[in-house]
Parts: structure tokens; C-alpha cells; sequence
């Protein structure tokens, strides 16, 4: 996926870093962001005086975040290219975050040994807070969602540049693939499509809470939306807030 694409599209989604920043506030300790991406949630962060270490698998992502961020919060942070199954720093946190519904693309065992790997980066105290999809929104979903537009923009270092963007998704009994369609503007009037897509597993609430507690994990609070409402089978969001058990 094109780094810059990426960041120019998700960037626009800011409905969730208020819930992120109070977390961070409430806490006061060294976060750990895992699947921080282009840093649409680490930057935030750094900007009102966290340290934040940043973990991705995706090495360009993490390029293209390292070459925008400026000295003084570069000098706040660390990027580290890994995966949340298995990565190992030397280090724990007070506080680990998984936004942007990451959580979802792992299957049963994958999920459980990135609970145990989370766990054991996590200080005594600590929280670990995820967001991920509603399940029930997911398994309501028709088997095939045609293409549509979801957005128009232009890039930052290229305001000339017009980006299109169109979504469609494909469900199965336990899985739903998202698929995302980038048409670019080139200056000869050609459009260049540029396509990335994501399966997401539903997984329902019980399962979900039955795996924090089998990974060690006591569930602080369930909320429904970033505004910390109660959560319900017609809520936007499923998010969690865990603490060591």
C-alpha cells in the first residue's frame, strides 16, 4: 500500500483521538502504540509531550512516519518495525494502545499470542485499550457490498492531485474482506488505481472476553463508541480498556 495514500486518506479520521489522548492523560506513563502505521494516533500523542514507542510490520509505513516527523518529537519516539505476535523489546509500558480495529485481522491463535506477547510488554498497573469493529455489525453485513465512492481528497505535498476513493466488501460465515480503491489523478489525465485490502474476523463479545481472561487480563471497561458509551449489538465500535489481572 502507498504510504502517502494511506496517510492522506486515514488522516481524515480524527473521531477517536480525543478517547486516545484522555487515555494517555489519565495515565502519564511510556506508551507503546502497536500497529501505528503512517502515525495518524502516534503523532497526536507526541505533540502534547508523550514518549511513544511506535511498532508496525510495515516497513514503508514506518518510513514515511520517521521522514515526517520533526526533530523535537522524533526525539520523543522510537519506531520499531515488528510484529505484534512476536515482537520483543526490552522495555515494558504503562500503557499499550491498539487502535484502528487491528486486532480483528488476527485469527484465534494469532490473537492469543499477541495477548500473551502485550502482556508481558505491559508494567504492573498498566492498560492496554484496543478498538475494533462491532461484531454484530459485521455479521449483519449483506454477502457482497458493491463498489462505492467513500471519499474525495487531495494530496498534502501535491494539492493539484486528486484522490478518489471507493470501498466494497465481501462476507463469509466468520470473515469479511474490505476492499479499498485509490483512483489517482495523473497530471497527463490518466487515472493510476492503486487497491489495498484487510480481512476482518468476527469474533462475538463473549469469545473476545474469555481470551482476555485466558491471556491474564481483567476488562476495565467495554464501550461502545469513543465517547464511552455503554455497548449495545447496534453500537459503531466494540472497545476495550484491560488492565493485568
Amino acid at each position: 500500500m502507498n504510504p502517502a495514500l494511506y496517510h492522506a486518506h486515514h488522516s481524515r479520521y480524527t473521531e477517536d483521538l480525543p478517547f486516545w489522548l484522555a487515555l494517555a492523560s489519565e495515565h502519564q506513563r511510556r506508551i507503546l502504540e502497536l500497529g501505528c502505521g503512517t502515525g495518524r494516533v502516534l503523532q497526536p500523542l507526541l505533540k502534547v509531550g508523550n514518549e511513544v514507542v511506535g511498532l508496525d510490520n510495515d516497513k514503508q509505513m514506518l518510513d514515511y512516519l520517521r521522514d515526517s516527523l520533526p526533530d523535537e518529537l522524533s526525539e520523543r519516539t522510537k519506531l520499531v518495525e515488528a510484529d505484534i505476535i512476536d515482537f520483543q523489546l526490552d522495555q515494558q509500558f504503562g500503557l499499550v494502545l491498539l487502535p484502528c480495529n487491528t486486532f480483528s485481522i488476527l485469527d484465534a491463535e494469532e490473537r492469543m499470542s499477541a495477548l500473551g506477547n502485550i502482556r508481558k510488554h505491559l508494567q504492573d498497573g498498566g492498560v492496554f485499550a484496543l478498538s475494533l469493529p462491532n461484531p454484530h455489525a459485521l455479521a449483519s453485513l449483506p454477502e457482497e457490498g458493491e463498489e462505492d465512492i467513500e471519499d474525495t481528497f487531495s494530496l498534502a505535498d501535491d494539492l493539484e492531485t486528486s484522490v478518489q476513493v471507493s470501498s466494497a466488501w465481501q462476507r463469509e460465515e466468520k470473515t469479511v474482506t474490505l476492499f479499498w480503491h485509490y483512483d489517482v489523478m495523473q497530471p497527463d489525465g490518466n487515472v493510476k488505481r492503486h487497491s489495498a485490502s484487510v480481512h476482518q474476523h468476527i469474533v462475538e463479545v463473549e469469545m473476545l472476553e474469555a481470551e482476555f481472561e485466558q491471556a491474564g487480563f481483567d476488562v476495565q471497561a467495554r464501550y461502545g463508541d469513543f465517547e464511552r458509551s455503554a455497548f449495545d449489538e447496534d453500537s459503531p465500535n466494540l472497545i476495550y480498556v484491560l488492565s493485568n489481572a
